[in-house]
This record gives C-alpha cells, structure tokens and sequence, in this order.
C-alpha cells in the first residue's frame, strides 16, 4: 500500500525538478543534486512493493487500489502529466537519477511539442529509460466517466480540442460535454472565470469542425436550461446566455427548441418566454417559420394526443407569458394540420370526462393528504382537456375545490401553476369579451390575477376591449393601480367612442372604483357625454357630487337635467344644487337668460322641489326682470303653484 506521505514528498520533488529543467541546460552540475534527491524519494516510496502506479485525471490521480488524490499537489501533477496527454505513470525498482533526469526533461518540454510524432513512451525507450513507464492517454475512459469525473474529464478535453483543433479531438470533446450537461448545469460548468470565453470559442470551433456533434451540444445545452430555469438567477446570467445564442443561427435554435419542447415534461409557455428573452437578437418570425416545419413532420412521428394538448397549454400559457407572436401564430397551425382522430378514439377520449367527474369527487371527499394530492395530480394531467372541450361546470368545480383545498394541496409543488393556468384561461376569455356559462361565479371567486396589470392595461387602452366583467376584475385585482388607469383614460379623452363604451360599462359595475372613473370621465367630456356619465352615476350605489360644483352653471344647461335627478338622492345636496341655479345674482338682468333656462329644466323634470326658489324669481322686480318673471309664472303654473 503507498505511503501517502512518501508519495506526496516524491510528487513535489518532481514537480521541482521539472521546473528546474526548463531553467537549466542539459549538463548542468546543480540538476545532479536535485535528481540525486528526486531518485531517493522515488526508492522510499517503491521500497515496499517494487513499483509504484499513478492514474492521471484531468485534475486529480488515483492509486491502483482506486483511490483518488486530490489535493492541490495532486492537481498539479496531475495537470502537467494529462497535459502531456499522459494517462497512467509506472515507476519501477532500479530507477536510476539518469533515467529521472531525461523524464523530468521531456515533462518540461511545450505540451504541443511533445510526442507530435511519437509516442512519449516510445521516446523514453529510444533514450535507454526502461524503469519508467507511461500509458498514452486514451479518451474513451474519460468519455466513460461518472459523477464528478465527468466535470473534470470534460474541462481537460475542451481545452485539448480548444488547443489542438483537430476534428478527433473536437468531436471527442463535444461528446464529454453532452455527458457533462446531463450531470450539472451549464452555471456550474463555467464557474471558472476561464471557462465561459472557452464555450462561445469552442461553439464556434463545433460549427466549423463538426456540424452534427455542434447540433448535438446545442439541443444539450438548451434542454439544460429549460431543466433547470432558476440557474438564470441574475441578468448577467441571462446576458452570457444571450450572448452565446447570438452565434447560431436560427434554424440550429429552432431544432434545439423543438427538442426542448419533446424532452423536457414541463415545457410551458414561462419557459418559451425566457427562451425569447435569451434569443431576443434572432428573428423570432424566422425561427417561428422553422419551428413550424419541424413540428409539421413531427405530426407522423409523436403522440398527436400528446402534440395537441402540449400545444394547446403553450397557447392558452400565451396570457401569463407573452412569448413572440410568431409562435403563437405557428402553434396553432400546427393544431389545426393535427389530424381529427377516429370516432372510436373520440369515444375512447370522451372517458376523460368520467375521469375528472371521479377526481372531483374524490377530491371532495377524501381526508387522507397523500390521497388528496394523487386526485389532484390527475385532475390537473386533465385541466388542459377541460378547458380545451370549454366545459365550465368542470372548471368551476375545479376551481371551487382549488379554494377549498387549498391548506392540503399548497403542499404540491404544482398547485400554484395549476390554479395559475385555469385563472389565466378564465382571464383570457373575459378580457376578449366572450360571454360564457358560470361567467358570474369567476367573477365573484377569482382570487388574484394571473396575467398581471399591464396585461389589463394593454388590453382595455391598447386593444380596446371594454366590458362590465373586465372592469370588475381589474378593480377586483389592481385597485392599487387605479392611477395607471387614470393616465390611460386621460390619454383617451379624444376618443369618444372609447370613453362611451367606458362609461357604459363602468355604470353596470357598482363600485366606488367606477364612481371615481366616471368623475374623471366627467372632467374630460364634452355636454353630451357629461349627461351619459350623469346617467351612470344614478346606477351607482357611492354618491359623492363636490366635483359638480365648480362645473355646475356651466353653459348650455344640458347635462344639468341628469345631475338634478341624481342629486334628488339627498335633499340637501339637491338644495345647494337649486340655489345655485335659481339663487344666481342678475344684476340688470344680465343672468336671467341662465335663470329662465334652468327654471325650465326643472319644469321639464317634474322636479317641484323647485318650486321655494322659483318664487323669489317670479316676484324680482325692475322692468329688466319683466320676461323671466312672464316665464317663471308659467313654470309655477305646470306645477299647479300660483
């Protein structure tokens, strides 16, 4: 058994010695001592069993019982044996410092020149050295490794092909990495600050040397990052990405995204998202176009149950995570060139139905956490089909037991996007104004929204979908956020069309939410949509009129009529009302054009709570005041006063 203390003293002793070799000429007297020294250390540590055997690793050394060394010295030597493409070290009993000498010599030699036409053991041999013996390195071990290995194997090997570059090399290394990545992250895999510069070199090496093996590390790579998403913790993470991707072009990025989508079970619409993100240089129409043509040959060849309900979450996952049109675009034509199945295969899918009908009512009733979890787990495999086929008494009882279950299946890690999905498909279908069956439960039982405020913004200022159930949701969701929908209305005040839609649906959502929009409405509008709002004011429960008052004598007196109704709500807010009209000032009656008029309105109204201020009018004297007495009289006459 190797002394390890023995062995660490002879391998730092080499290591000198070597070093020493690259600073002095062959002959010179002070080599003698230091390999006078290496040879006795090379005795002591074969002393026991007459040979000693080194397996050499990219970073580390194993001993022939399997052992592995790695500690800094072991690293060393280890890296100026394996960059010496030196696998396997044998030291026999009889070492002479002669033979030592003209091994250290040969180690100190440049890595590229050494053994570039022969093998180092057959140059050890031609120099008479018999006791010393190398293995040349063979890459098929390393290829081979396991675990930990792999991480070092793979390193050693990208910076041999990165040195070398020739195609054997090249391709070997394209092998190791593909191995690499299934063991750890691309995060962990360039660590080094040296390596990350290596990956976008050695891609470009892979796409002149070796186009399948650079397709090969490129769907690895990618199937990598969509595993593991949460290694893109930081922007300057998803920069290197970025900036690698930007080197290929986009139908190598397609196929690796289409291979993304078919390995990796929990491929959505969040990871097609970022995939945009780290692609966001390409042309996304480009690669969307060949995306589709591989999804289209690949109808034949997958599951077309699975292709469309893997499709179908990717399209109905667009609202929670607005990817790049061209895919949405592309993935539903790819949904409709899916072949329609045999009626004996439709039956046959119709037992889903019974399925979630099962689940639901397990779900229900089960006590047992474990078995609570199982129902869920196979109720949400079906969600996609659920709302697929649109049956929403399905989705509301799934969605009651969501809620109702929720201190059990919070537990599992997919409830959060399970609740997500079925919310966002829900929001999806309010926000592009379709009416659907148990519409009025949704809108009374979402909790939070899935889609995000912008989304609503977007959608009812930017695309111009207005609706008495988008309104409720977006107060229901983001009544924090109202500022961001005032500026939006504000910069909508010149169009009308808009700004009536609004008003009318904000009258049929009774909120003090609406209340406050409709007052801003007010502020923006012309006469005739001031009276609309006045209107929807009266349909409202929150009553607040201080933002008539500095408005109210506003010329022509039009709109006024629907404010006098609404204010008949509280007497004494309709009395300020009144006073202001009727009591207004006429000095040489320069106002009783205002007067005559409003006293009219209240005529037309029916609105004899008037009738106190029209008297005073009726009796105000001076020949100026002679017409609005004439007209006040007859206003007091409609209402039978005198």
């Amino acid at each position: 058994m190797v002394d390890l203390t023995v062995l660490e003293g002879f391998l730092n002793c080499l290591r000198l010695t070597v070093k020493r070799m690259a600073l002095y000429p062959e002959g010179h007297p002070a080599l003698q001592t230091f390999l006078l020294d290496l040879n006795q250390k090379a005795e002591n540590l074969i002393a026991t069993s007459g040979r000693v055997w080194i397996g050499v690793g990219p970073r580390s050394l194993r001993l022939e019982d399997g052992t592995w060394l790695k500690e800094k010295i072991h690293e060393e030597i280890a890296r100026l044996l394996h960059g010496r493409r030196i696998q396997s070290l044998e030291i026999q009993k009889g070492t002479t410092p002669e033979e030592l000498g003209l091994f250290s010599r040969l180690l100190s030699s440049s890595p590229r020149e050494l053994g570039k036409e022969k093998s180092l053991q057959k140059l050890l041999e031609e120099k008479g050295v018999t006791h010393i013996r190398v293995q040349a390195l063979d890459y098929s071990p390393l290829l081979s490794a396991e675990g930990e290995v792999v991480k070092d194997a793979w390193a050693y090997l990208l910076e041999e092909a990165l040195r070398r570059r020739e195609p054997k090399e090249v391709t070997e290394a394209a092998q190791s990495m593909v191995k690499a990545l299934d063991y750890f992250s691309w995060k962990e895999l360039s660590s080094e600050e040296k390596q990350w510069p290596q990956w976008s070199a050695f891609f470009s090496l892979l796409k002149e040397k070796d186009s399948r093996a650079f397709g090969a590390v490129l769907r690895a790579t990618v199937k990598n990052i969509f595993q593991q998403p949460e290694q893109l913790d930081s922007p300057a993470q998803e920069e290197k990405l970025a900036s690698l991707l930007a080197e290929v072009d986009e139908e190598n990025l397609a196929a690796a995204l289409v291979e993304g989508l078919r390995e990796d079970p929990s491929f959505d619409a969040s990871k097609l998202f970022l995939w945009s993100r780290l692609t966001r240089t390409k042309k996304h129409g480009l690669m969307a176009t060949f995306l589709e043509r591989s999804l289209e040959v690949k109808i034949a060849q997958w599951p077309s149950t699975w292709l469309r309900d893997k499709l179908t979450a990717l399209v109905q996952g667009y609202s929670v995570n607005p990817f790049p049109v061209p895919y949405y675009q592309s993935f539903l034509n790819i949904l409709n060139k899916i072949p329609k199945e045999a009626k004996l295969q439709l039956r046959r899918d119709n037992l889903w139905r019974h399925e979630v009908s099962l689940e639901l009512l397990f779900l229900e009733q089960e006590t047992q956490p474990e078995v609570i979890l199982n129902h869920f787990e196979a109720l949400a495999r079906n969600l996609s089909r659920v709302m697929e086929s649109r049956d929403f008494l399905l989705l509301k009882e799934i969605h009651r037991l969501l809620v109702k279950r929720r201190s059990i299946l919070i537990a599992h890690e997919d409830y959060a996007a399970t609740l997500r999905r079925l919310t966002s498909f829900i929001e999806e279908l309010i926000l592009n104004e379709e009416s659907f069956p148990e519409q009025d439960y949704f809108l009374r039982n979402l909790e939070a929204s899935a889609l995000g405020v912008n989304y609503y913004l977007e959608k009812i200022f930017g695309e111009g979908h207005i609706s008495p159930a988008i309104l409720s949701l977006f107060f229901q969701f983001f009544l924090n956020h109202m500022f961001y929908f005032d500026l939006n209305l504000d910069e909508k005040s010149k169009d009308r069309d808009f700004l009536e839609k609004m008003v009318e649906s904000l009258a049929a959502v009774d909120t003090p939410a609406s209340f406050v929009a409709l007052k801003n409405i007010f502020l923006l509008a012309d006469t005739k949509l001031r009276r609309r709002v006045l209107l929807a004011l009266t349909k409202l429960s929150t009553f607040e009129p201080n933002f008539l008052w500095p408005h109210f004598l506003a010329r022509p007196l039009s709109w006024q009529r629907e404010a006098l109704l609404w204010l008949r709500r509280k007497p004494e807010e309709l009395e300020k009302a009144l006073q202001m009209l009727l009591g207004l000032p006429s000095p040489f009656g320069l106002r009783n054009k205002l007067l005559l008029e409003a006293a009219k309105m209240t005529e037309e109204i029916g609105l004899k709570e008037a009738v106190p201020y029209l008297r005073p009018l009726a009796k105000r004297p001076f020949f100026w005041n002679r017409r609005l007495r004439q007209g006040v009289k007859r206003v007091l006459e409609s209402f039978n006063e005198r």
